[in-house]
């Protein structure tokens, strides 16, 4: 047996967006009465109240490279129990150039409009010398909205999968990450630049236990299998490039404008969880979990108080999630020999999860003063509102269901999967002061998937699907005590369907 092994990889990526040329007409709505008296809507271009033309080009180049080098080696406890001590090395380097190019246009001695956001760009609508009437093109370079952004980071790892006994298996070890993120960006004023200044400068120790206790029946050749799981580890979150950053990034379909935290945090979390699980041959299993998540500068997505608009991300001072996870699965019918080339399996997954941070660790800067969230909210607290000292978690649901149903038939090469998934209304973005907390509604998600091999030797493949069977609508509002709920984001996305033909070169 060869009792030492060797892996290693390299991954380079690169990956480009280009939004090329989104186009947004705004017009002003003016009502009034005509000579009869009857009421008459027509429609102006105001700059003054909004209204405005608007063509938007996004561009993202990122490029990425991944390399890992793992080594193990294998060997015995008490001459019998096969134990395996792993260690390594891994580095990723990723840089992203993301710019926007912003136009405005208006109109000069033009006084004619039209819901037709095409009619603004006729040739006899365009303003030149000639004329000195129609509509011109008016910009400028917006240094906030771009930057240029890398990070690295590198790993060193050592691990041990070792067995106790023939039944109690634990699996421990130790990760350390240094993490580097710099920066190229201005404000819009010139006042602050950055020029690949280091931005994030974390050194992380993750440690992580995983314990596996394997309880056998009666019946020591029984297919069935109890085993009893706990672990803790520790683990980080990062901001993203854009998030901790000075850039401000208007968004032309939600009307939005996503502002960067320069001074944001990293995450740090605790995990410990407990799980039952009894497998009932190679597919079907039944298994209960409890998990504990404890946040520390948990990142979050706000609004400002003066600027509904716009919203940035914020560190969250403390957070607790836990809960309960429910999982089965099961396969039905086809047990006679002459059909084991049929397998039909169904199986559901819940989870109930209560999170909650604590409002009176989240700090908010009031420009003369910083004061807590939950200050805040008692000073703007609405008739008999009563205001918690905790409140659930951003982008936490309270529960989610996945469900599933599988039917193959080997034989005929012939796959069919169906697919449900909902998750409790969840916290979109924090209020701040008078502003309401919004929250995104429940999403009912009914997918199906189904791929026929199409000749003997497995070279040709046909594949349909369906997305959003349900046609349901993603909708997030706001939230208020004793009000109607207000919609502050609905995107209707379809029914989606797919067909593909694969050829495989063997």
């Amino acid at each position: 047996m060869n009792k030492w092994k060797i892996k290693w990889i390299v991954a380079p990526t690169y990956s480009k967006i280009s939004d090329p040329d989104m186009r947004s007409t705004v017009l002003e709505e003016v009502h009034s009465l005509n000579e009869s008296g009857d009421s008459v809507i027509t429609y102006e271009m105001n700059p003054a109240v909004g209204s405005q033309i608007r063509r938007i080009f996004r561009n993202l180049d990122e490029k990425s490279v991944n390399g890992k080098l793992n080594f193990s080696y294998d060997f015995k406890i008490n001459d019998s129990l096969k134990s395996t001590l792993s260690f390594g090395a891994a580095n990723s380097f990723k840089k992203r150039d993301f710019s926007v190019y912003d136009y405005f246009f208006d109109l000069k001695n033009f006084n004619q409009a039209s819901l037709d956001p095409n009619f603004y760009f006729q040739d006899e609508n365009i303003w030149t010398v000639d004329n000195n009437s129609g509509i011109y093109a008016k910009g400028q370079v917006v240094p906030s909205n771009q930057y240029v952004g890398t990070q690295m980071v590198s790993a060193l790892y050592i691990m041990n999968d070792l067995p106790i006994t023939t039944k109690l298996k634990a699996t421990y070890g130790v990760r350390a990450e240094k993490a580097d993120n710099r920066y190229t960006g201005q404000n819009n004023a010139g006042t602050i630049k950055y020029r690949n200044e280091k931005v994030l400068d974390e050194l992380d120790i993750l440690p992580s236990v995983n314990l596996l206790y394997q309880l056998k029946g009666k019946n020591e050749s029984s297919k069935s299998q109890t085993n009893f799981r706990g672990s803790f580890s520790k683990t980080v979150a990062r901001p993203s490039f854009r998030e901790k950053s000075i850039a401000q990034i208007f968004d032309p379909i939600l009307g939005r404008t996503f502002n960067g935290n320069i001074d944001l945090l990293e995450s740090k979390i605790y995990n410990a969880d407990f799980r039952w699980e009894r497998f009932f041959g190679r597919t079907e299993l039944v298994s209960a979990s409890l998990f504990y998540k404890k946040f520390y500068n948990p990142i979050e997505i706000a609004t400002y108080e003066q600027a509904p608009n716009e919203v940035r991300p914020v560190n969250a001072g403390e957070a607790e999630v836990y809960g309960l996870e429910l999982e089965a699965r099961k396969s039905i019918g086809f047990k006679k020999e002459s059909q084991q080339h049929l397998n039909f399996t169904i199986g559901a997954n819940y989870n109930y999860i209560i999170s909650r941070i604590d409002m009176t660790k989240v700090m908010i800067n009031k420009g003369e003063y910083i004061v807590s969230e939950y200050d805040i909210r008692q000073a703007n607290k609405r008739g008999d509102e009563v205001v918690s000292r905790y409140r659930p978690m951003f982008g936490q649901s309270p529960y989610s269901i996945n469900a599933f149903a599988t039917f193959i038939n080997a034989e005929k090469g012939l796959t069919i999967n169906m697919s449900y998934n909902v998750q409790g209304a969840r916290l979109a973005v924090v209020g701040v002061g008078i502003i309401p907390d919004v929250y995104e509604q429940p999403f009912h998600s009914l997918n199906i998937k189904a791929s026929k091999v199409l000749d003997k030797d497995d070279k040709w493949s046909l594949s349909l699907s369906g997305q959003n069977l349900l046609n349901s609508t993603q909708n997030q509002f706001y939230v208020a005590h004793n009000a109607e709920n207000q919609i502050y984001n609905s995107f209707k996305q379809g029914v989606t369907a797919t067909a593909t033909i694969t050829y495989k070169i063997k």
